[in-house]
């Protein structure tokens, strides 16, 4: 499985580190994950340093609209993406996700993700 994903219930965080090339079929099973875990509202890291992209455009649409519609208790959590690919077509599809509902960003760096998330958290859970 291209993403692993780790959450983590004391920190409300969730940590997916992707490799290999991710496809549509991973990101429904890290989404499915958030929902087992009940995470939906924590916040995310996703590290996509060593990731390729094999999702197409089409596929990423339907995979939008089905998480969008996806029932949640609460609202979801920021989200913050590190990828050496910034200003791709992934950045572009990756914040498009979320269609403007909750903060979203996109870094080079790991560090800078974390500090980030940590400013724009939740104050409830």
């Amino acid at each position: 499985m291209p993403i692993k994903v780790q959450v983590n219930h004391p920190d409300r965080m969730v940590i997916g580190i992707a490799q290999g090339a991710v496809t549509v079929e991973d990101l429904d099973h890290f989404v499915g994950e958030l929902g087992r875990a009940q995470a939906y509202r924590y916040r995310k890291l996703l590290d996509f340093m060593f990731a390729t992209w094999a999702v197409s455009d089409e596929e990423m649409v339907a995979f939008s609209q089905r998480v969008r519609s996806t029932p949640r208790e609460r609202a979801s959590g920021p989200v913050a993406l590190v990828t050496l690919e910034i200003n791709s077509p992934l950045e572009r599809i990756f914040v498009g996700l979320t269609g403007g509902k909750r903060p979203v960003k996109v870094f080079a760096s790991i560090h800078a993700a974390r500090l980030w998330l940590r400013e724009n958290s939740l104050v409830e859970y």
